[in-house]
């Protein structure tokens, strides 16, 4: 993970086609396994979002703001792992839909304290419902037991580059 790209990029053209051997293959990097698996279930996820009306962005501030309600702009970016810019983008244009709502915290404090709405709430519940069809659909297609394994491998793969990035997404108590 520490490689420069000109490091990177002078080994490529030292291993070249020459000697594939010493490259690995496209199909058993985890990277790269993974990355087309995430453009998969976007286009899937953005897919089943249409009929409900709302972006994957969207869904997601939705279901945090359903989960953490009267939470703030930046605590549901860092939940979210996203760029607070942008989840202020989203929570704007929910808050035009009337999804959201957003009032001042308490003590003239100026982060924004977010809820849902009745239709916000009510759409949560649909997002919801996709949301577990399509878990349901992938613990169908894999087992139970290779949903797990899939999971936990997952939330070993989280912990180890959330060391990395650790001081970027430690969550505060004045976030909430």
């Amino acid at each position: 993970m520490g490689v420069k790209q000109s490091e990177t990029r002078e080994q490529g053209v030292a291993l070249g086609p020459t000697n594939p051997s010493l490259q690995l293959p496209l199909e058993a990097g985890v990277g790269f396994r993974l990355s087309r698996l995430i453009r998969i279930l976007k286009k899937y996820w953005s897919e089943e979002l249409i009929d409900v009306g709302v972006t994957p962005p969207q869904a997601a501030i939705l279901r945090a703001v359903g989960l953490q309600p009267e939470s703030s702009v930046r605590f549901i970016a860092r939940t979210l792992d996203s760029d607070p810019m942008n989840v202020k983008r989203c929570v704007d244009e929910l808050e035009a839909k009337g999804l959201i709502e957003s009032g001042s915290r308490d003590g003239g404090r100026t982060s924004r304290r977010l809820s849902l709405t009745e239709s916000g709430v009510n759409l949560v519940v649909k997002i919801d419902a996709l949301a577990r069809a399509q878990q349901k659909w992938i613990e169908e297609g894999l087992g139970a037991e290779l949903l797990s394994k899939l999971l936990q491998s997952l939330d070993g793969l989280e912990s180890l580059f959330s060391k990395v990035s650790e001081a970027n997404t430690t969550i505060s108590d004045g976030d909430l």
